[in-house]
């Protein structure tokens, strides 16, 4: 299988350039896949009616009887507004009198940083159906907010966990298959990504969200080798004997 890409790395949209790139070198060792980066399809020969082979941007030629093209998605909300810059809603996530919105056409504010848009994400979307359902139902509930998370670990050995912004200073922490990295500005965490053993994120997450301080001890947390010792550094039994 070769994959056929035209960043300089893959999960480009969820990972900055070095963490992009330790993720591609990975997941092509423990895949097998032949990930051509900076490339793209530029010719489709065919043979008889069937696909034959590709010609690639980088002047080589590949046979395949199978291409399959994705270019990702985008929300359309032109069909209810005109345009494709979303419906704007409020805490409720009402976009006019009686009118509901949730998923990927919703516009709405970032829990941390407040700046309104799309947050095409399913955890969001699923959080704002439930404030529209109880909001319909009980006529109170107010939407937290969205958060820009992308996880990956469902369909390979492999996860990836990131959010946030990755702007501010760059905290890093890297062994074997293992790469932790966080954003911070002010000591606090303006985003992060975590690959190979995501079970620090849910901790990561929440300081995140909590907007707390972490400068002094985020580079203990992250490398850390047992993967409660943030558990255990909470508890204030992280001491050695």
């Amino acid at each position: 299988m070769t994959l056929v890409h035209r960043n300089n790395r893959i999960l480009s949209q969820m990972t900055d350039e070095e963490g992009g790139q330790f993720a591609t070198r990975k997941l092509a060792r423990k895949t097998g896949i032949d990930i051509r980066l900076k490339c793209t399809v530029s010719e489709i020969v065919a043979d008889g009616g069937q696909l034959a082979a590709v010609g690639l941007s980088d002047n080589s030629m590949m046979e395949t009887r199978l291409l399959i093209v994705a270019i990702g998605v985008s929300p359309n909300s032109e069909p209810l507004r005109g345009h494709d810059k979303g419906v704007p809603v409020d805490r409720q996530m009402l976009a006019g009198a009686g009118i509901y919105t949730a998923g990927d056409v919703a516009v709405t504010p970032h829990a941390v940083t407040g700046a309104t848009g799309i947050y095409a994400t399913y955890p969001n979307a699923m959080q704002q159906a439930r404030t529209a359902a109880r909001h319909l139902l009980h006529g109170h509930c107010q939407y937290a907010g969205s958060v820009n998370t992308n996880v990956l670990k469902k369909h390979i050995d492999f996860p990836i966990v990131s959010a946030g912004s990755f702007t501010g200073e760059a905290v890093t922490w890297q062994q074997g298959d293992i790469w932790r990295r966080v954003y911070l500005e002010d000591d606090m965490i303006n985003g992060y990504i975590i690959i190979g053993d995501t079970r620090i994120s849910g901790y990561i997450y929440q300081l995140y969200l909590s907007r707390k301080k972490v400068g002094s001890t985020i580079k203990k947390i992250l490398s850390a080798p047992r993967h409660d010792a943030y558990y255990r550094h909470m508890l204030g039994c992280d001491q050695e004997p």
